[in-house]
């Protein structure tokens, strides 16, 4: 079984806000959290709660990644497929490739 490839820059509109999301695989949306200098660290983080429970209210899963989790293959691959069999995406976790 292979990973399902993803919908790529999905807007959604909830609540009535406009989120734009990195990647989309049905029920669960994978979000790439790069630095943000725009915001401080409190303000990042109420901004992220709300977005994830905009979502919720929605029945999607928010699966979060950073540059430590990229550069680890196994780590990244294992985060996401654990998440995509949670949010229903995929029947069973796949072995990682390689």
């Amino acid at each position: 079984m292979e990973v399902p490839p993803p919908e790529l820059q999905r807007t959604f509109r909830i609540r009535g806000r406009t989120y734009y999301v990195d990647f989309c695989w049905g029920r669960l949306v994978g979000e790439f959290d790069g630095e943000d200098k725009c915001r401080s660290d409190a303000d990042r983080r109420r901004y992220e709660q709300r977005r994830d429970s905009d979502f919720a209210t929605i029945g999607i899963t928010v699966c979060h990644w950073k540059w430590e989790d990229l550069l680890d293959r196994k780590r990244f691959y294992s985060i996401l497929t654990t998440q995509m069999y949670n949010a229903g995406v995929i029947a069973s976790i796949p072995r990682f490739p390689g």
